[in-house]
């Protein structure tokens, strides 16, 4: 049996906060002569990780790995590095200014309007703006682009604002293009936190069309 500070720190390096809730999987046979133990195991698991949840469900599933009982699912939020972010270019000249008025990434992120194109994920050493080499996936943007003109970054409600966002989303300009002389950054905090990427923050570009 795992230890229970084992279980407690395994769940503290991956989850943001404590569990929210469980639900457990186990072959039909088990359900139906086991049920109430199999939620009560449930219930453990949970505590052992900090809190008392509620139980949704325990349903029945196939196959169950070899040597096991059941399988138990507890619910919560996905830990995420400080300064890591999602980023993107988009051709449309009143996106940032419409994010501005209304920081929900989830009203444009599919909209074909938006032109939205991802450029990768970054994360930076929390608190400077020195990009962690490892974590760089960044796409640099197409030859004959004209260079980016302003950014804006979304950051979630539940952040910390000690980030110094403006500065580190230059530095992502800078490795993926050239900043115009008029560059600006804006930081805003977004009203939700739906279609969001895995990170704690979104940093969009706005790249004007190249007309030659």
């Amino acid at each position: 049996m795992t230890p229970a500070g084992t279980l407690l720190k395994e769940w503290q390096d991956l989850a943001d906060g404590l569990p929210r809730a469980a639900v457990v999987a186990a072959e039909p046979p088990t359900v139906t002569a086991a049920k109430p133990l199999l939620a009560a195991q449930a219930g453990a698991a949970a505590a052992a990780r900090g809190a008392r949840v509620p139980v949704e469900g325990v349903f029945p599933d196939s196959p169950i790995p070899a040597g096991d009982t059941a399988i138990t699912f507890l619910a919560g939020a996905k830990k995420l590095a400080a300064a890591g972010y999602a980023v993107y270019s988009t051709f449309n000249s009143d996106l940032l200014g419409t994010l501005k008025g209304n920081p929900d990434f989830s009203a444009v992120v599919d909209d074909p309007n938006s032109d939205l194109t991802s450029l990768g994920t970054v994360e930076f050493t929390s608190g400077t703006t020195t990009i962690i080499a490892s974590s760089n996936n960044l796409t640099h943007l197409s030859p004959g682009q004209n260079r980016i003109r302003d950014a804006l970054v979304l950051e979630r409600a539940a952040e910390p604002t000690t980030e110094p966002s403006d500065d580190q989303a230059k530095q992502i300009g800078v490795a993926i293009d050239e900043l115009d002389t008029d560059y600006a950054t804006n930081t805003v905090t977004a009203t939700n936190e739906d279609s969001w990427p895995d990170t704690a923050r979104i940093c969009i570009f706005y790249v004007p069309v190249e007309i030659t």
